[in-house]
C-alpha cells in the first residue's frame, strides 16, 4: 500500500509538472505569436500609407500629363502637322483578314 502511494505521488508530480510546463510553453508561444502579428500589422499599415501617398502622387502626375495631351491635341492642325513633317497618304495599303493560323502555318491544314 505504501508503495502505491509513493508511485501515485511521483506520477502525480510528473503529470503536474508536464501540465505546468506545457501551459508555460503555450503562454510563451501565444505571447510570441501575438507580438509577431502585431508587428506585421504595424508594418502593413505603414506600407499602406506609403502606397496611398504614392498612388495620389501618380494620379496627380497622370492628370497633369492628360491635361498636357489635351492641350497639344487641341493645338494640332493640318498645317502644323505638315510643318512637323507629316504628309498625307496618297496610296493606301490594307492587310487581309485571314485567320492567324493560315498566315503562320507552313502547311494548309487549318
Amino acid at each position: 500500500m505504501m508503495k502505491r502511494t509513493v508511485e501515485n505521488i511521483i506520477m502525480s508530480d510528473t503529470v503536474r509538472a508536464t501540465v505546468v510546463w506545457s501551459l508555460i510553453g503555450l503562454c510563451l508561444f501565444s505571447i510570441l505569436s501575438y507580438s509577431y502579428f502585431v508587428g506585421k500589422s504595424i508594418l502593413q499599415a505603414f506600407h499602406k500609407t506609403a502606397l496611398t501617398s504614392e498612388s495620389s502622387e501618380l494620379a496627380s502626375r497622370l492628370n497633369t500629363l492628360e491635361s498636357e495631351y489635351l492641350t497639344l491635341q487641341n493645338q494640332m492642325t493640318l498645317s502644323r502637322a505638315r510643318t512637323l513633317g507629316f504628309v498625307e497618304v496618297t496610296k493606301r495599303h490594307f492587310i487581309s483578314r485571314q485567320p492567324l493560323g493560315q498566315i503562320l502555318s507552313l502547311r494548309d491544314e487549318l
